[in-house]
């Protein structure tokens, strides 16, 4: 007969620390260098490798995208810039539904 030991995990006594978290100039979410997201998923603070470099770019690119949206929304609420101009040879259908209906 042949006997196993079981072992018991052993308890944490602690609460482990949170990573710590920032926001950049832009508010852009950056974590501490050992974050598990660090390099990954997030840029980590104060650093310049090219992974964070990415991450910062990408984050400006979608800012001044949703700008130029919103400016776009505000100078055209209609979702248009008005009517659109469509060639001679296009048909009575296509003209109607380019130009839309008045």
């Amino acid at each position: 007969m042949s006997t196993t030991k079981t072992r018991t995990k052993p308890t944490r006594t602690t609460k482990p620390k949170p990573a710590a978290v920032w926001r950049n100039a832009f508010g852009q979410t950056e974590v501490s260098l050992n974050h598990p997201d660090a390099h990954v998923s997030a840029p980590a603070r104060n650093c310049a490798c090219r992974q964070c470099a990415v991450h910062r770019a990408w984050y400006c690119k979608r800012l001044v995208e949703h700008n130029v949206a919103r400016l776009y929304e505000i100078r055209y609420p209609s979702g248009g810039c008005g009517r659109v101009a469509v060639g001679a040879n296009a048909t009575d259908e296509m003209r109607d539904l380019m130009e839309g209906e008045d």
